[in-house]
């Protein structure tokens, strides 16, 4: 990560969690060509998959969240069940590292993972990149 404060590298967009409590969701972003089932508002303009993202929870519960090359089903980590999602709070914001690039040759796409106690949590990403 840089040590610099986080510069935005594409619009902030709404990633929703499911309606039902503790129910995975999956949703993928293009990063070089946009794709039929994105909404418009993830079209981010960026040629490739950046080196971090910013994420706001906005909601009133906690929410897990990855950032994969492929759907992953997103787990709420528990005494006998470790996650590979992190934990964004209420009211806070995260800079998280994009650990997982396509291959070269397939699609700049991830998929945003994720998985909350509650129901329809707000979560505003934006990539870019810094602290």
């Amino acid at each position: 990560m840089s040590d610099q404060a986080f510069i935005p590298q594409s619009n902030t967009f709404n990633v929703t969690t499911s309606g039902t409590a503790s129910t995975a969701a999956s949703q993928i972003v293009s990063f070089s060509t946009p794709i039929a089932s994105q909404p418009a508002a993830q079209a981010t303009g960026l040629p490739i998959v950046p080196p971090q993202a910013r994420i706001v929870n906005t909601g009133a519960s906690v929410v897990y969240i990855s950032f994969t090359t492929n759907p992953r089903t997103a787990q709420i980590p528990g005494p006998t069940t470790p996650s590979l999602e992190v934990p964004i709070a209420t009211g806070s914001a995260t800079v998280l590292s994009l650990n997982q690039y396509p291959a070269p040759g397939q699609p700049q796409q991830l998929y945003i993972n994720t998985i909350s106690p509650g129901t329809s949590i707000t979560l505003n990403i934006t990539f870019g990149e810094g602290r």
